[in-house]
């Protein structure tokens, strides 16, 4: 093999794991945003929406109490992802913020599903660099 050649392919490697890398962090941080959102009736579990470049703007009339169709729709949608790429997941009903950051319903405590998957973060992107360390 040329040196050329061993470069091209170095690269090509360091490429595809950060592809992996970077799907695993989206699929980690919304399996942890669902797994720590409530459940009264699963219609805010069924709202995490994935979307590539730009954030979804809709809410959604789904119901998913366990949130693993939501994640499997994360997952389905994340095998499109090249690192370089943003991915947004984004909750959009009006009640969001209450569940978030004021108690939901009222006297309960914040559930905070994203303050929750940020002080997770870290280790979700250095679980998933490890697992796909060359």
């Amino acid at each position: 093999m040329s040196f050329g050649r061993d470069i091209k392919g170095f690269s090509d490697m360091l490429s595809k794991a950060m592809d992996n890398i970077f799907k695993d962090v989206v699929i980690s941080v919304g399996d942890s945003v669902i797994g720590f959102s409530p459940v009264l009736t699963g219609r805010f579990k069924g709202n995490w929406q994935m979307t590539i470049n730009s954030p979804a703007t809709n809410s959604l009339n789904t119901y998913d109490p366990s949130g693993s169709s939501t994640l499997a729709d994360i997952v389905a949608k994340s095998q499109n992802l090249t690192a370089g790429q943003v991915a947004y997941i984004v909750n959009n009903l009006t009640y969001g913020y209450e569940i978030e950051a004021v108690g939901w319903p009222s006297g309960k405590p914040a559930y905070k599903p994203v303050g929750k998957t940020e002080v997770l973060f870290k280790t979700i992107v250095e679980d998933a660099a490890r697992k796909f360390a060359l």
